[in-house]
């Protein structure tokens, strides 16, 4: 099984959901796989803002 995580930047849709909110729902994400030592990959809209959110990207996640 291989999970694949669709990662926004934005949710234009809900102002509820900030980049913050966004981001710790990968990180939890991130953590869930590691526990269950469940492999995935992650598809973005955008590069860029990863490199400036944090060192602890969500791309090591298998």
């Amino acid at each position: 099984m291989n999970i694949v995580n669709f990662i926004r930047l934005l949710e234009p849709r809900d102002p509820a959901f900030t980049q913050e909110v966004l981001y710790q729902t990968v990180v939890e994400q991130v953590k869930m796989m590691k526990q269950y030592y469940l492999n995935g990959r992650r598809l973005q809209t955008d590069w860029k803002p990863w490199n400036s959110w944090a060192s602890g990207s969500p791309a090591i996640i298998s």
